[in-house]
């Protein structure tokens, strides 16, 4: 990895989507903690406790998938704590960003409505607004996070 990041030839190091692909995730922040100095790491990861995939978990269905949130690519599942957790280890978290693909009242109402657009949609963008920022673990199909290099490293226990 050092011979494709130097250190400050880069502001940012985007990892869209990468870490829940490695067989150890652990290995490669750790890795890329040692090797920047100044540069900020965005991290987005897929929310494996997303409403929707809870209800279907609840229901017995644990299917994967081409693409999602169950990508049959993904070896590792995160929530907002164990991203918070695995990620604090290597960095400071200086931010956090959710995304929602949409709400429950939304996937009800585009299903009574048979796919026809929503009238209101403003106004669950305002819901949406409300309702992410306080359970972001559950309305939130993705997180997304802004790190920059930490002092020190946490010891993680062997097993």
């Amino acid at each position: 990895m050092k011979s494709i990041i130097k250190s400050g030839d880069y502001d940012y190091v985007i990892l869209a989507d990468i870490i829940e692909h490695l067989l150890d995730p652990g290995s490669f922040l750790k890795n890329l903690a040692e090797i920047i100095n100044e540069e900020k790491v965005i991290i987005s990861l897929p929310n494996i406790c997303f409403w929707a995939q809870r209800i279907k978990l609840l229901f017995g269905k644990f299917e994967y998938q081409d693409t999602g949130i169950l990508d049959r690519s993904h070896l590792h599942f995160f929530n907002l704590f164990s991203a918070r957790k695995e990620l604090s280890c290597y960095f400071d978290i200086d931010r956090e960003a959710y995304a929602c693909w949409y709400t429950p009242l939304e996937k009800i109402l585009s299903k009574l409505m048979l796919g026809k657009r929503l009238a209101g949609l403003s106004s669950f963008k305002k819901i949406k607004g409300i309702l992410v920022p306080i359970a972001p673990n559950f309305y939130s199909s993705q997180i997304i996070f802004l790190l920059r290099k930490k002092n020190t490293s946490c010891m993680k226990m062997q097993e």
